[in-house]
């Protein structure tokens, strides 16, 4: 199959470039409410490269096409339509420029402030990881690198060596470590579609140059399939291995890790943390005299009491028997103690509702500064505990 200007493969990397790359970029700018400086400089950083590649593929294609012997240079690439065309990377030099100009100056203090706000304040162990700590965008980012170097690589080593099986590679990465489907479908079209550009600079027959395509995309598909059974398979278990199976909190690892997390936001942050430890007056007679199925039960209602009673930023989590810890950021020693003052009324009443003669024993406090370790802070709320369960039944004490 002998390709024309347009079967080119410069061509085609000239719409990606001006079209789809660009597009990509701005709808993800303007969806979202916050963004860090590093990805604002990526962004224009991009464009810039945009830009410049647009120019070195428009004059080749105007050489290529200029000996055709056919309208397609003077249509295209001459006059004032090709001058139209060197508006595109003029438009994405003035964009990267504007974006590396006004956004930094005029928006970036508040973005950056609500997008550490957003990251710092997650509703704490409740919602299922991703899978990994690597930014979506930058694995988009490596992954097109790899597929644009496979794709010049296969060009160049024409049909004596194929590598198009090196696409399964930037496939799988995407598929695996980015959340949405939608990131791995699109890497799965446009590998194919590099693959059809590829194919199509040999010379072969219609039927063979179907059946390499459709083979190229059918293993593909199944690498994306795999690759995305594979990541729920591994999120599914992460989930089970952090989460209590009877009352669906975090448990006691999950929990210990957002208390270590906090102490380091505090050491580079400062503010306060507060910590309460509750513990259940009478569940051992509960448990003794009605059952381990009533056991369960109360235990459950503390897990719905404290998912109603704490903030989004809380973290709340079960750390063994009828223990359970509240992880409270940011919250002052005077909110603390109100805070639980009411989880002992709510969680009396809410008992004395269900049929159970079960209270609650809150050990709490306020670190002004970090403790010096996990550990520490965990032992000095327990003690308090303690001596709230010294004192008698629904007691506080800090």
């Amino acid at each position: 199959m002998t390709p024309d200007v347009f079967h080119e493969s410069e061509f085609v990397l000239l719409v990606l470039f001006s079209i789809v790359i660009p597009a990509g970029i701005y709808a993800f700018l303007f969806r979202k409410v916050s963004i860090s400086r590093w990805t604002v400089g990526a962004f224009a950083t991009v464009l810039l490269a945009v830009a410049g590649v647009n120019v070195v593929l428009l004059q080749h294609l105007s050489q290529l096409a200029k000996p055709t012997g056919t309208t397609i240079y003077d249509k295209l690439f001459s006059g004032q339509v090709s001058l139209a065309l060197y508006v595109f990377p003029l438009v994405f030099g003035g964009v990267a420029v504007n974006l590396l100009s006004h956004m930094l100056v005029s928006h970036l203090d508040e973005a950056e402030a609500a997008f550490e706000d957003k990251r710092a304040a997650p509703r704490a162990m409740n919602a299922v990881p991703h899978l990994g700590a690597r930014s979506p965008v930058f694995v988009l980012l490596a992954c097109a690198l790899a597929a644009a170097f496979i794709f010049a690589l296969d060009l160049t080593t024409g049909e004596e060596i194929k590598l198009h099986v090196l696409y399964v590679f930037p496939l799988a990465v995407v598929a695996t470590y980015c959340q949405r489907l939608t990131a791995a479908l699109v890497a799965l079209v446009v590998t194919t579609l590099l693959q059809i550009i590829t194919y199509s600079h040999q010379v072969v027959s219609v039927p063979s140059f179907i059946t390499d395509i459709g083979v190229a995309a059918a293993a593909s598909a199944l690498v994306v399939y795999l690759a995305r059974a594979a990541r729920s398979r591994y999120l599914a278990a992460l989930n089970e291995a952090q989460t209590d199976p009877l009352t669906g909190l975090p448990n006691r690892r999950a929990v210990l890790s957002r208390v270590d997390w906090e102490l380091l936001r505090q050491k580079r942050y400062g503010g306060a943390l507060s910590l309460a430890l509750l513990d259940l007056d009478g569940f051992k007679t509960l448990n003794d005299t009605r059952g381990h199925h009533a056991g369960d039960e109360a235990l459950q209602l503390v897990a719905d009491v404290l998912r109603q009673c704490t903030r989004d930023s809380d973290a709340i989590g079960r750390i063994g028997g009828d223990e359970f810890i509240i992880v409270l950021p940011n919250m002052q020693a005077d909110d603390c103690r109100r805070k639980s003052r009411e989880l002992g009324e709510t969680i009396a009443r809410r008992m004395q509702a269900a049929g159970f003669a079960i209270t609650a024993s809150v050990g709490w406090k306020t670190f002004g500064a970090p403790p010096a370790s996990t550990a520490q802070a965990l032992r000095t709320v327990d003690d308090l505990m303690y001596q709230a369960k010294a004192q008698g039944r629904k007691q506080n004490c800090a």
